[in-house]
């Protein structure tokens, strides 16, 4: 997985959201009648990462099918994960912007 850096402010907002959404939560708001219809992008976008992140993994098997180990001493193949992280990122934006257009 990549390394990511955020700023303290931006931390402390982030943990601010989520303790706000367990208090929302815990509340009962989950139970509003339209709290699903809501949420509905939310669920998209979560599962097109979804689809993504399988893609990814076919990318890679499919890739990797070929491969050997050209020093054949046990070194082998390694994919970077940061790599795979910006690939996901530019698919998932290329989604969007395809979504975008229709």
């Amino acid at each position: 997985m990549s390394k990511v850096t955020i700023t303290k402010e931006r931390l402390k907002k982030l943990e601010d959201i989520e303790y706000k959404m367990q208090c929302l939560e815990q509340g009962g708001v989950d139970n509003w009648e339209f709290y699903g219809d809501s949420l509905e992008e939310y669920f998209k976008e979560k599962e097109q990462e979804e689809k993504v992140d399988s893609l990814l993994i076919d990318i890679q098997e499919t890739l990797s099918c070929g491969a050997y180990e050209p020093s054949e001493r046990g070194a082998g193949f390694a994919f970077d994960e940061g790599c795979i992280e910006d690939t996901k990122e530019i698919l998932v934006k290329f989604i969007r912007e395809i979504k975008a257009d229709k």
